[in-house]
């Protein structure tokens, strides 16, 4: 099993921005690859509700690792305010959850298996991240942010590390 001081490297937002860059610079010199999300959506006796399986898989040859995450939820599509919306959750309203499978690329080996929960902030607010520090304006200090759900934070946080952030607007 991964050991505490590597988890926490991976948690730690510099590593986690220089993992994410190193590995988009690989996918770029197709020596990463990864597969597009896939869900299944199994009908439920509540018409309106649905059991969502969701996996995501990739790999890094300068990392030689492959992951594979899998989430599990209900989710419910309905409309609201004339927009089409989307609820989801695992157990119940509030709760998410999901893994990831760690594993050796040079030998197979499982390497960990992880709670997804702030990884996933950190990789999607880390590739938001990098596209800023690489296309956004060097003076840009206004930030706007739609929503003020769970990734906002992560958002904000690794944003304020490659801009001069004076205001956030929610």
């Amino acid at each position: 099993m991964i050991d505490r001081h590597a988890a926490e490297e991976v948690l730690d937002p510099e590593t986690c921005m220089e993992v994410l860059e190193a590995a988009y610079r690989e996918e770029g010199l197709g020596s990463a690859v990864n597969r597009t999300k896939a869900n299944i959506l199994v009908p439920t006796s509540d018409p309106d509700m649905w059991y969502r399986y969701c996996t995501m898989e990739g790999g890094i040859r300068g990392r030689e690792v492959v992951a594979i995450r899998i989430k599990s939820d209900m989710v419910r599509y309905y409309t609201a305010f004339g927009k089409e919306r989307t609820d989801w959750y695992c157990g119940f309203p509030g709760r998410f959850f999901g893994l990831i499978l760690l594993f050796s690329a040079r030998d197979g080996t499982p390497l960990a298996l992880l709670h997804d929960a702030h990884m996933q902030h950190m990789r999607v607010a880390g590739t938001v991240t990098l596209a800023t520090r690489h296309m956004a304006r060097k003076d840009a200090s206004i930030l706007g942010i739609l929503g003020s759900g769970g990734m906002a934070w992560t958002h904000a946080y690794l944003l304020s590390k490659v801009r001069n952030l004076r205001q956030i607007k929610i």
